[in-house]
């Protein structure tokens, strides 16, 4: 659909469509000089935009899931039930027809943990969304709140690092805790 507004130099009508703002006022007759491949480099990094960053994020965070998942099944299985090694591998190998009832007390454990993690971890990133990106909006500082969440996911494998190398010494319920302490850092996306 397009608009007529009339040009007050001219006083002649004149069409807009939506294309208008995309063409330009002049044509360039000067031929693109060839550009070397660090300079294209350097163009490509000036003009990236979000996305790649946050599928990158995305992507990483996704593999941190499941290797945090794993961890959780091993600490609590071998550490918070204390239960033998044949049950704790029969249970990762997912062969547990004949043992169901240390399943159930795995799961058991793990779902509570999981639980107060989620509300830990939900509650203030929420809170703050609301406030950081308005602010960041009317401010223009988006970059330092891009960051935030990588920044989180850095401290989420960080623990994640320390709760594999204390494996015995440190508990389910303390990885849940310290991975709940990372997602504070995530919201203002």
């Amino acid at each position: 659909m397009a608009s007529i507004t009339i040009d007050k130099e001219n006083k002649n009508p004149e069409e807009f469509t939506e294309e208008h703002p995309l063409k330009e006022n002049y044509e360039n007759t000067e031929p693109e000089q060839k550009k070397s491949f660090c300079e294209n480099c350097v163009y490509v990094l000036k003009n990236i935009t979000v996305e790649p960053c946050i599928f990158l994020f995305i992507s990483s965070a996704m593999i941190t899931m499941l290797t945090t998942q794993n961890l959780n099944l091993e600490k609590a299985c071998r550490v918070n039930l204390n239960f033998t090694d044949e049950i704790c591998d029969s249970l990762k190998a997912q062969q547990t027809s004949s043992q169901n009832d240390y399943e159930r007390e795995t799961q058991k454990l793990l779902a509570s943990a999981m639980a107060w993690r989620t509300y830990l971890s939900a509650t203030v990133p929420c809170l703050m969304a609301l406030y950081v990106g308005s602010w960041s909006d009317i401010t223009g500082h988006r970059k330092f709140f891009i960051m935030f969440p990588v920044f989180g996911q850095l401290l989420i494998n960080l623990n994640n690092m320390i709760h594999v190398y204390f494996f015995k010494q440190l508990s389910t319920t303390g990885e849940a805790l310290g991975i709940s302490f990372g997602p504070f850092l995530i919201s203002p996306m």
